[in-house]
């Protein structure tokens, strides 16, 4: 073992030419001895928010995946047949579907809501891609040795250097969030080595390409909606020659070159035309600013403002020393093959959780997509869409644990800029007040519900988002944020649901709805005791029964808006008429096995493994439901949980596996404070669903959902502040006996450090801004005396 463990760090360039190279650290690097070829499982990925770009890291010819977030089609600016994406009709018939769900006749609802109740699709649009940016380096007969490829989450830097023919070559490649631009630099360390030819392929062919002396300018425009882009590409470098032949720039003897590359378009993200930026004017800017900066203060300047927001929080695990010299597709492999002694390897994940949030999410860009802000198709899957009934929510996860409020701040944007659009489709389809949205969006607005109701007839979109604006307080207590910002859009989503809840059985219901992606399958009139069906299949299932999903998540809007006009002491009688309202809504169900009722009908069967589990929202993301509270609905969840699964793969269920259903069992299951499940269940999602560039898999496709709340998973198994106290380690899995956290934030402000050994606490620093309350704090849901020497209380 020793023998071949060498080898491989020989291969890696451990043990190279003395040229200053890569570190390759156990948990800030991810590292790899070959190139890729496939990119959603290999390839790697930089960003600053705006863009992002795939690299592969081939000798021969580098390629560049470049997507920018704003390459949408559809949309309703330069369209001359666009149609709304509101369907007329809803708010006529919204009264004939409640009076048919309260009279339990669903059929004739289902049939009313898929007439009534879904929206226009025909200018939805999709994400694309930029195109593909290749750099074509001189064939060589010579052998390549010492070849590493990686990505430093440190400094966030992609990285490839091999050693051809004696020279020691090196490529440095990110994206920089100051400067607004993608950087690619080339050195070697002998002169006159830097040699390449630079093309690209553009998805939307350019309608003029222009020759500057030393780059390149493509505009053109999007297909479908005539959004117009523009694409400036220059070179810097020391020594050899810059040539432009045809669209390809030409470098030839140089010491060293840097190739800057700024995309963008005219969208603005501003309700209703989305319309007003000028591309060639602020790539022009860009490009200049960057060309008198250089690509030393470029590079200084993006590490400075990324370890601003990456350093805040630390994780170490002691692990296994041997796993953390090899490469990190090895070391994948080990986990799935069920070695999980590498402690440091899920640091790794850790680290690259929140790299990805960072370079996908940031103030002033739009949120991280379904790819974040990646993509290799010209139409990414599912529309690269901003899908609200679980998955964009799941991405901003890590943001309040792990201090990355700012790059929240994209997301906040978002659904701000939704409201103006949710207030239309409001009163087009239910006839009422307030603003709502859907399960899906884009970068045009888009509220309205889907085109088919099992997971498009989703109302409260805005209330889950709205929980995202509360955490955001509760995190940093940011009172002019919350008053000027959060609260009047929570208010307005709460005035929505006061006036569309529905009374049925002498309480009151959210209706129509579908509990997210599923409906009850039924026989002879009655509901099957057993599934037999996987739950994307729609044939003889009701859907409009009244959903728990709903019911909990609008209690959970109305209180935070209750806690929030108490903050800034204002709205008396609305917190009175939504406090009279939440106590009515209609209660908690346990069913037959002892689970959570998903409906308040008794239908849940133990065979049903569905892979949505909205109805437990009220413990997490959720504080309704509670541990240490509410013990005997906790054991509720508990039991649904056990019911539906880990979250795996199977010939009857094939959409329960993947990486975002896994996710959510995982936040649960600690919440539950069952760190040892928690952990398996994570284990076994990269078992089956890991790639070996730590990416993750659903249906076939790479996500970024579940790596990015990555994160703030391993956040809640090591501190929990959800119920006014402070949790230490209340999920601590026995695979991690020893490490160490620091700069973890608690709701209400507080920042923790926390060490533990053998299982056990041993120190936790708490770290109060003046005036603060000093917190309750708890060890594993148990109460700890005042003066417990591990317990160390500083002032901000």
């Amino acid at each position: 073992m020793k023998r071949i463990l060498s080898i491989i760090l020989f291969a890696a360039g451990v043990f190279g030419v003395g040229q200053a190279k890569e570190q390759l650290s156990p948990d800030q690097t991810l590292w790899f001895t070959s190139p890729a070829e496939n990119w959603a499982q290999q390839a790697l990925h930089i960003g600053n928010g705006y863009m992002g770009a795939s690299f592969y890291g081939s000798v021969n010819r580098e390629r560049f995946d470049i997507a920018e977030k704003t390459f949408w089609t559809g949309g309703p600016h330069s369209l001359s047949d666009f149609k709304s994406p509101i369907i007329k009709g809803g708010k006529d018939k919204i009264d004939e579907i409640r009076k048919l769900i309260v009279e339990k006749k669903y059929v004739e609802a289902d049939s009313l809501c898929r007439k009534y109740m879904v929206g226009n699709y025909s200018h939805y649009g999709y994400f694309s891609m930029v195109g593909n940016l290749y750099i074509d380096f001189p064939e060589s007969e010579h052998p390549v040795k010492d070849y590493v490829r990686g990505i430093d989450l440190s400094t966030s830097r992609g990285f490839v250097e091999y050693v051809q023919e004696d020279t020691y070559f090196k490529r440095e490649y990110f994206c920089s969030y100051p400067d607004k631009l993608m950087v690619l630099h080339f050195t070697s360390d002998k002169k006159n080595k830097i040699n390449f030819n630079l093309s690209q392929i553009l998805t939307y062919p350019a309608s003029q390409v222009k020759k500057e002396t030393d780059g390149l300018v493509f505009n053109g425009v999007i297909k479908g909606n005539g959004l117009k882009y523009c694409i400036r590409i220059k070179v810097l470098q020391e020594g050899g020659t810059v040539s432009i032949v045809n669209q390809n720039i030409c470098i030839e003897g140089a010491d060293q070159a840097t190739v800057l590359y700024a995309v963008d378009t005219e969208y603005k993200q501003e309700y209703p035309l989305y319309k007003g930026e000028n591309p060639q004017n602020n790539t022009a800017k860009i490009i200049k600013n960057a060309g008198i900066k250089g690509y030393e203060k470029i590079k200084n300047d993006h590490i400075a403002d990324y370890q601003a927001l990456y350093n805040r929080v630390k994780l170490i695990l002691k692990g296994d020393e041997l796993s953390e010299k090899l490469p990190t597709d090895t070391r994948v492999r080990q986990l799935q093959n069920g070695f999980t002694d590498d402690s440091s390897l899920k640091t790794l994940w850790f680290n690259l959780s929140r790299y990805l949030i960072i370079s996908a999410s940031r103030p002033g860009t739009l949120p991280s997509t379904l790819q974040g802000v990646w993509n290799t198709f010209e139409k990414a899957p599912w529309d690269g869409n901003f899908q609200s009934n679980i998955n964009l929510q799941e991405m901003y996860w890590s943001c309040g644990p792990t201090r990355l409020t700012e790059c929240e701040n994209a997301y906040i944007s978002w659904v701000k800029d939704l409201v103006e659009s949710g207030r239309k489709t409001a009163e087009e389809y239910y006839g009422t007040r307030g603003w709502v949205s859907h399960s899906t969006g884009n970068i045009w607005g888009h509220t309205v519900p889907g085109d088919d109701i099992l997971w498009g007839l989703y109302p409260s979109g805005a209330a889950w988002h709205c929980r995202h604006l509360w955490e955001h307080y509760v995190f940093t207590q940011d009172i002019d944020y919350l008053k000027n910002e959060a609260y009047p859009i929570m208010k307005e989503a709460a005035l929505f649901w006061l006036e569309n809840l529905t009374p049925y059985e002498g309480y009151l219901i959210a209706a129509p709805t579908v509990s997210a992606e599923h409906g009850i399958e039924m026989r002879n009139g009655s509901p099957v005791e057993f599934s037999t069906v996987n739950g994307e299949e729609c044939a003889k299932k009701i859907f409009t029964v009244p959903a728990y999903q709903d019911i909990v998540m609008i209690y959970d809007l109305f209180s935070n808006v209750v806690d929030a006009a108490n903050a800034l002491h204002v709205d008396k009688e609305f917190s009175k008429n939504i406090t009279i309202a939440k106590d009515k809504l209609y209660p908690l169900k346990k069913g037959k096995y002892g689970q959570l009722q998903e409906w308040v009908a008794d239908v849940d069967n133990p065979r049903d493994h569905h892979r949505h589990i909205a109805h437990l929202y009220g413990m997490y993301p959720g504080n309704m439901i509670s541990y240490t509270y509410t013990p005997e609905w906790a054991n509720a969840v508990k039991k649904s949980l056990e019911m539906r699964g880990f979250g795996e793969f199977g010939d009857r269920w094939p959409h329960t596996g993947g990486n975002w259903s896994a996710a959510w069992r995982i936040a649960l299951w600690a919440r539950l404070h069952e760190g040892n499940t928690a952990m398996y269940i994570f284990n076994r999602l990269i078992k089956e669903n890991g790639y070996e560039n730590m990416m993750s898999n659903q249906s076939g496709n790479m996500q970024v959902d579940a790596t990015m709340a990555t994160a703030g998973l391993f956040a809640e198994m090591l501190l929990q502040s959800h119920d006014g106290f402070i949790d230490l380690l209340p999920a601590l899995p026995t695979e991690w006996p020893e490490g160490k956290i620091t700069g973890l934030a608690a709701r209400g402000g507080y920042i923790i450090d926390i060490e533990w050994k053998n299982g056990s606490l041993v120190k936790a620093e708490i770290k109060m801004s003046k005036g603060s309350i000093f917190p309750v704090v708890k060890v594993n849901g148990t109460s700890i005396s005042d003066d417990d020497s591990r317990i160390i209380v500083k002032q901000l």
